[in-house]
């Protein structure tokens, strides 16, 4: 188990209701305090509403003249428009694509914003709407307040890493098996966060560079690469220049006891999701904050660095969403606010470009389209974890009220496995997390050049502790569908009923626990690759895991005709190669050389995973046919003479996909192969491969990164194909 001893004293301040925070800047002492306020609904957007037509009308509707003056072209939408005095009209989510979630199709194409050109009563207004021919839904728009041991300078202050008396996550033992997978993403929807800090972009973030942040940051390669900024919307998803996320904050005014604070920024959505408030940046840290970097916090998921601070960062991806904003209010004083209608276009936008989990903590309503947009999210594969609310009681606002298995409610504990003070609880509650005094980054903005971290209390810190548990679990298999991710989250989360009886069953399944699911039985090592060929005399099988694993090892077994039994031709108890506790963050490549072998027969082979409670994950079976000494694929029926690459299958994939190819014999020399993946603007995005093969049957697998290793957005891609005189192009689709 790795550990540090590296300890820095720091001070608390109180603030009023269930929030404390502490604040350390990381080269001077605690200057700050900060007051929050409690979870509760604030109040509807007063001069604007949503509406979701139904198809026909959306075809019907000008929508040029629509966003321009607030005129659809349709007779009774005027009328009423004008009697309201409307201004604009704008179509949402025009591209989406049509998902099909629980049963029914998900089209958000249909949700329209209608803005007045004054202050109305929204609520009269929506029910005006809810006469219209064509209206299917209108809602108004609620706002919602927020709610391995490394050498990190702070790591002996986040007791709910590791601490004695084992009320925590147990993250030392979990980080000696995974440290986290940069090919998961994790959507940190709140307000902003300091993506330059140096724990979550890198070694050359800063306040004065922020473009230079990388680390555990989600980077739009397809835009930075263009050149930011250059007006172009170079990878096609309808946001301009979103090299690192997206600020989805627009339109804000003062009223009902708020006043805007000099300096946030409430104007224009744009390419700049940086954090105001500090609450977003917290969050953010605590989901995959870089580990061994010597610099300020850990994270459940924030992978492995070498001790010392990195450009980039081997973590989970965070996905910077701003959909909130600070406010003054009259006797509250600065308080992080959440608009639903901001929200449902981030849900959007995270499904849109390879979010697998969002981590929301603030307040939530039914309200500005949010359920439609949550949907679509959920039917694309993700989980969103919710947080429960800070009102010590047993009330779930609408997420949290929401049945759908894959939205996880989190209540808070404290450092003795307790119910947090301040925590919701209820039957709807899935699971809880550390929740009490958590230390992570923080973003000051009275001081916005320096890096902070803080200590805060409030189910908006377990939220993000629980998402990154999570992600840590899909780190280990990238494969696993988020049914599974959730099951085997709950399955291994620590019973707290018997410490907390007044509050048994309502708690959740127990608290997360980070090692325990990485010991599960049911979580498979999955492979990159797994391959088999034949070369003067020999079959050589190949395969390589996704990430690091401690497994017992790996066994091979072969079957030599299509009638015979398989029997095992090597284990990792008599071979040390096949031998598990890979060393390698980015998976390790084992080698086999099966020499006792004869031309005119079918060899087929089964790899199996041996986990460290014995259990057995079957890999394959791949063939090999050596009949009348030809090296032919058995589900051809004839001899392949000429280089042949089949269909990348599946397609559409999420999130690999496979190329299959046979490179044939050659008299001189083997045949250089190069595989490249292009956008739908023609630029190369992905150089999959370009390496000499020997002559046989290969496997390669795309997992729908770029070349800088970050996963690329949801789209049509082509492949190109070269090799000698074979050329061959395809199309696939990657949806995430």
């Amino acid at each position: 188990m790795r550990r540090s001893n590296f300890i820095i004293p720091i001070f608390t301040f109180t603030i009023i209701f269930v929030i404390q925070i502490t604040v350390q800047q990381l080269i001077s002492q605690p200057i700050m305090n900060i007051k929050m306020s409690r979870s509760e609904f604030v109040g509807y957007v007063q001069d604007q509403i949503v509406v979701n037509f139904d198809s026909i009308t959306v075809k019907n509707i000008n929508k040029t003249m629509a966003g321009e003056s607030g005129r659809t072209g349709i007779e009774q939408l005027d009328g009423l428009g004008q009697q309201l005095h409307v201004s604009r009209l704008i179509q949402r989510f025009p591209d989406a694509p049509i998902r099909t979630y629980q049963g029914k199709l998900i089209d958000l194409r249909g949700w329209f914003t209608i803005k007045f050109s004054d202050v109305v009563d929204v609520e009269t207004c929506c029910e005006l709407y809810r006469q219209i021919s064509g209206v299917v839904d209108v809602q108004p728009i609620g706002i919602h307040t927020v709610d391995v041991v490394p050498n990190d300078n702070y790591f002996n202050q986040q007791w709910h890493l590791d601490q004695v008396s084992d009320h925590d996550l147990d993250a030392p033992e979990a980080w000696d098996r995974q440290t986290g997978n940069p090919v998961i993403i994790v959507g940190v929807m709140d307000t902003g966060l300091r993506y330059y800090h140096k724990d979550l972009g890198g070694a050359t973030a800063s306040y004065n560079t922020p473009l230079n942040s990388r680390g555990n940051m989600w980077i739009n390669t397809l835009e930075l690469n263009a050149g930011i900024p250059d007006g172009v919307d170079n990878d096609g998803n309808g946001y301009v220049d979103d090299w690192i996320g997206w600020d989805f904050v627009t339109g804000v005014t003062s009223g009902g006891g708020y006043s805007l604070i000099s300096g946030e920024d409430y104007d224009i959505a744009d390419n700049n999701p940086s954090d105001f408030n500090g609450h977003g940046t917290h969050c953010a840290g605590n989901v995959s904050a870089i580990n061994n970097n010597g610099y300020a916090s850990s994270s459940p998921a924030g992978g492995w660095g070498d001790g010392t601070l990195q450009v980039n960062a081997n973590g989970v991806k965070v996905m910077a969403l701003r959909v909130g904003y600070s406010m003054n209010h009259f006797y509250y004083g600065e308080v992080g606010l959440v608009r639903m209608d901001f929200a449902a276009s981030a849900f959007y936008y995270a499904a849109n470009n390879g979010a697998r989990i969002v981590s929301c903590s603030w307040g939530s309503s039914n309200s500005g389209g949010l359920g439609a947009a949550v949907d679509y999210f959920l039917a694309g594969g993700g989980l969103v974890f919710k947080a429960a609310g800070n009102d010590n009681n047993s009330s779930a606002d609408y997420l949290c009220g929401r049945s759908d298995a894959n939205i996880i409610s989190v209540a808070a504990t404290d450092q003795s496995d307790l119910k947090a003070s301040f925590s919701n609880y209820g039957s709807w509650v899935d699971i809880s997390a550390p929740g009490e005094d958590i230390l992570s980054s923080y973003h000051y903005h009275v001081h916005p050049e320096n890096d902070y971290v803080a200590t805060m209390s409030g189910t908006s810190m377990a939220t993000p502790i629980a998402a990154s548990t999570a992600a840590l679990i899909w780190s280990a298999n990238p494969e696993l569908t988020a049914d599974q991710v959730r099951t085997i989250l709950f399955n291994n989360s620590d019973n707290i009923d018997d410490l907390n009886p007044s509050y048994a069953g309502l708690l959740g399944v127990g608290r997360v626990n980070a090692y325990s699911p990485l010991l599960d039985p049911t979580l498979p090592v999955e492979l990159a690759n797994f391959t088999a060929t034949y070369d003067q005399g020999e079959i050589v099988l190949e395969w390589e895991t996704f990430s690091e694993i401690e497994n017992l090892g790996f066994e091979i077994f072969r079957s030599q005709s299509e009638e015979s039994n398989y029997q095992v031709i090597a284990s990792y108890q008599t071979h040390p190669a096949l031998m598990g506790l890979g060393n390698s963050t980015c998976g390790k490549q084992y080698q086999y050389s099966d020499q006792d072998i004869s031309l005119g027969f079918i060899y087929s082979y089964e790899l199996y995973d041996v986990a460290y409670n014995g259990n057995r994950t079957a890999h394959g079976p791949i063939f090999v046919d050596l009949r009348e000494g030809k090296k032919e694929h058995p589900i051809l029926t004839t001899p392949v003479e000429e280089f042949s690459l089949s269909p990348n299958f599946p397609n559409p994939f999420n999130p690999f996909t496979r190329f299959q190819f046979y490179v044939p014999a050659q008299q001189q020399k083997d045949i250089l192969l190069q595989i490249d993946i292009y956008d739908t603007n023609g630029r190369c995005v992905k150089n999959l491969i370009k390496k000499s093969l020997p002559s046989g049957w290969h496997t390669i697998i795309w997992d729908g990164r770029n070349n800088d290793g970050f996963p690329l957005p949801t789209g049509c891609y082509f492949y190109e194909c070269q090799a000698g005189s074979y050329h061959s192009q395809g199309k696939m689709i990657l949806i995430r």
